[in-house]
């Protein structure tokens, strides 16, 4: 059994070393806790968004054109792509306090001033808004998820459909069904 679980990490060890050259813009990989951990393929968003659905966010130069204008950036994102799930869709109303995320008026998160390591977090917003025409919330189902809580809403263009393809056998895959946003 533990040869098995060492071939398993090793397959996975090269695939995240050398998909990301092969197929950048088809395969993301989720080496966080906040969802599943694994391999996910990229699509492009054919329908409608609706919470729950899995999507991949890039903060690529290419897929931010239209953030400056409506919602600002915080200075210091860690990475320029993250696998999330959809928390609010346009016309939702979004409310952020020093603490918390509010979704449509129900408790969507905590949101913390540092990160595990100690480290300040900056928040893009705070307040109350409704989210624009082809803007969306993302979250994750973990209280210490790096998402809309401190970068604020995607544009459309930000984001791709996200399919799990590969997930480590320790994770337990996320349908989208749960609730993501814990106790209300």
């Amino acid at each position: 059994m533990r040869q098995r679980f060492d071939k398993i990490l090793v397959s996975f060890a090269v695939l995240v070393v050398c998909l990301p050259f092969i197929a950048s813009d088809l395969i993301a990989i989720q080496v966080t806790g906040s969802l599943a951990r694994g391999i996910y393929i990229q699509s492009d968003i054919d329908t409608q968004l609706k919470p729950g659905d899995i999507v991949s966010v890039s903060f690529r130069s290419e897929n931010i054109a239209e953030r400056p204008n409506v919602y600002p950036l915080p200075d210091n994102l860690p990475w320029c792509s993250f696998i999330k799930v959809i928390g609010g869709v346009p016309g939702d109303q979004i409310d952020i306090t020093k603490d918390k995320l509010f979704i449509n008026g129900l408790y969507a998160g905590p949101i913390h001033s540092k990160d595990s390591k100690g480290r300040p977090l900056s928040r893009a917003m705070t307040g109350r808004y409704h989210l624009q025409k082809d803007w969306y919330v993302v979250t994750t189902p973990h209280h210490r998820s790096y998402d809309s809580r401190y970068y604020g809403p995607v544009h459309i263009s930000q984001l791709k459909i996200a399919t799990p393809l590969w997930l480590l056998p320790t994770d337990t895959p996320f349908s989208g069904k749960e609730d993501i946003y814990g106790e209300r």
